[in-house]
């Protein structure tokens, strides 16, 4: 049993880090956004890994995301995240004015948001990210989040899915 705890807390985080890591995210999303609360939004961390190939070598780009969606409004805000959770970019704000297209790709499994000034926005929000990765050297944030992502899979699809 020691050893299987052992391992297990090498891979999966705790809860204390898990809860951490999510208050963390809308802290960041209320200083992007310049509020003091977040009423009616849920926030969900999305992440992509783009594979980038030259001649000579492959390199590998990661993109981390705070993703704040309300289910009543149907805003949704996408806010690049540091992997370290240091900083954070400015937010976009996803809405008829910005939107050409949203569909899902890969199977199913990310969604991909085509906006009309001609940027790309694509990411999945994984239901358990593990530590693993980090250790590996991904750029990717740990983090345990399946409610959070079904609640966004539903949104998506009522809002988005054709």
């Amino acid at each position: 049993m020691g050893i299987f705890n052992t391992l297990k807390s090498f891979f999966s985080i705790s809860e204390e880090e898990n809860k951490a890591t999510k208050n963390k995210m809308k802290f960041f999303m209320l200083q992007a956004l310049k509020k003091d609360d977040l009423s009616g939004f849920e926030i969900v961390y999305g992440k992509l890994a783009e594979n980038k190939d030259n001649l000579v070598t492959r390199k590998t780009q990661y993109h981390n995301y705070a993703i704040a969606f309300n289910r009543q409004t149907s805003e949704l805000i996408i806010l690049p995240i540091d992997p370290k959770l240091a900083s954070c970019g400015w937010p976009i704000f996803i809405n008829n004015e910005t939107l050409k297209k949203a569909e899902t790709v890969l199977f199913g499994t990310a969604f991909s948001f085509d906006l009309k000034d001609g940027d790309n926005i694509m990411f999945d929000t994984p239901a358990q990210n593990y530590k693993i990765s980090k250790i590996l050297g991904a750029l990717e944030i740990p983090i345990i989040q399946e409610k959070e992502v079904n609640s966004f899979k539903e949104f998506f699809n009522k809002n988005y899915k054709k």
